[in-house]
């Protein structure tokens, strides 16, 4: 098992102009044993919050709407109206903005769910 944190912190989201969303986790992210594994740790994404998807975003200023099955910042388990796995895979996932910084060319969000 690898630890958490070089796993998760290395996975990239990308917000584009035209409001694409991408999602890059590399060959590994961190994992939980409800995405289907034997224990919490490092492994392959598992669909559908692999990025594979196709994902769009809307900003409205202080909501950061995902829409996209399986589209997520952070830890996918936590939605809208719940926790995975104990409701469906949403279509959607809303976050209010806290803030939202740039430096170097680099935009930084603080999100809550």
């Amino acid at each position: 098992m690898c630890p958490q944190e070089p796993a998760f912190f290395d996975d990239t989201y990308t917000f584009g102009e035209d409001g694409t969303f991408s999602i890059e986790m590399g060959e590994q992210t961190w994992l939980e044993a409800w995405q289907g594994i034997a224990s919490d740790g490092c492994g392959t994404p598992k669909a559908p919050h692999d990025g594979a998807g196709s994902y769009t975003y809307q900003y409205d200023g202080t909501t950061l709407k995902l829409i996209g099955q399986g589209a997520h910042v952070a830890l996918p388990k936590a939605v809208n109206g719940g926790e995975l796995p104990n409701v469906a895979v949403p279509n959607e996932v809303n976050y209010q903005v806290v803030s939202l910084t740039q430096a170097g060319g680099v935009k930084k969000n603080d999100l809550t769910y």
